[in-house]
């Protein structure tokens, strides 16, 4: 008898540390017992920043050293990365932010609006996270100056005007084709000035023969045009940039990418110093300069403008825009927290 129970008892002791040994191994069962925060330092303040400027954040679900924008929950977040949340820094105050991407269990690309002033001094944010009833907050439109991530069936006419030619939306996405004759376009009914920066996910077709224009900040028509413009040409991988302040000042730049039938991340950047009447155009694709012009930047407010480019050409895709707030040199991540609990 004794015996029997030495052996029931030495059974039990294996399940339970089997199944701890379960637990430990495997992140997706592995959870923090309560939520969770760090803090995060907003620093080198730059002027012109002010409030409501937006910085990226990359979110890891596994184990690192956190360092400038990368920042590692420890398997405590859940895998989609839904409960992730930004406060101020009194720790109650919720911040806007938008989820650019994610790869579950891996990590998430987040941009957060931060609320307090940072043309002049260091400011603190907390990043929230742990609490695995929740979802995702995430707003685009809250978050930035202007945003669509074209979700819904129809183009959203209180914020695009549609120029001419064959624009619709399709598997959320804005797609603008060449008909007999006509060139797609369409442009938002607001205007921005300088001291932005332009994204948009965006791609050709394979049925490419001359050019396509997107990303296009455009204010004129005909000759008479003032624009930051990215043209495409598909046929031999090829980027246009050109700046320009009237049709004859113009600074133009080609350079080459990878296949622009594939999606890339295309930003505009556009600033103006009236302190030294200087302006600047940074060109960037999949987060690298391919450009910097610094002759002809405009000063007129710009439409923001997609344009399938000449006639019976292709198609071209766009997954989402947003524009933010740019400054140069920009604010800059500073140190993060250790792990700390919250009640």
């Amino acid at each position: 008898m004794k015996k029997l129970l030495l052996a029931l008892v030495l059974v039990a002791l294996l399940v339970q540390a089997t199944a701890i040994a379960i637990i430990f191994t495997n992140p997706l069962l592995r959870r923090s017992p309560e939520p969770c925060r760090k803090s995060h330092l907003i620093c080198m303040h730059a002027a012109g920043a002010g409030t409501n400027y937006q910085m990226r954040i990359k979110v890891h679900y596994g184990s690192g050293a956190d360092h400038g924008e990368d920042v590692y929950l420890n398997h405590n977040v859940r895998v989609d990365f839904g409960d992730v949340r930004f406060m101020d820094e009194d720790g109650a105050t919720e911040l806007d932010y938008w989820m650019q991407e994610k790869v579950n269990g891996r990590y998430a690309i987040f941009w957060v609006e931060v609320a307090d002033d940072l043309s002049s001094n260091n400011q603190t944010i907390y990043l929230y996270y742990g609490n695995s009833s929740l979802s995702t907050t995430s707003n685009g439109v809250d978050t930035f100056i202007f945003f669509d991530d074209f979700s819904g069936s129809s183009l959203d006419t209180n914020k695009w005007e549609l120029l001419q030619g064959d624009v619709g939306i399709a598997n959320s996405s804005l797609e603008i084709t060449g008909t007999t004759g006509i060139r797609g376009s369409i442009r938002t009914r607001q205007t921005f000035s300088y001291g932005v920066a332009l994204h948009s996910k965006a791609k050709g077709n394979d049925t490419e023969q001359w050019s396509q224009r997107w990303h296009l900040m455009k204010v004129g028509s005909g000759q008479n045009v003032s624009c930051l413009g990215v043209y495409g040409w598909n046929f031999d991988n090829q980027i246009g940039y050109r700046t320009r302040n009237s049709y004859e000042n113009l600074e133009y730049t080609v350079v080459t990418i990878s296949d622009l039938t594939t999606w890339h991340i295309f930003e505009t950047r556009w600033t103006w110093s009236a302190w030294d009447q200087s302006g600047k155009a940074i060109y960037l694709v999949d987060e690298e300069i391919k450009a910097t012009h610094t002759n002809y930047v405009p000063t007129t407010d710009l439409h923001i403008k997609f344009t399938e480019g000449n006639v019976d050409c292709g198609t071209v895709y766009t997954d989402w825009i947003f524009l933010r707030k740019f400054v140069h040199p920009e604010p800059s991540h500073g140190a993060w927290g250790a792990e700390e609990t919250v009640e």
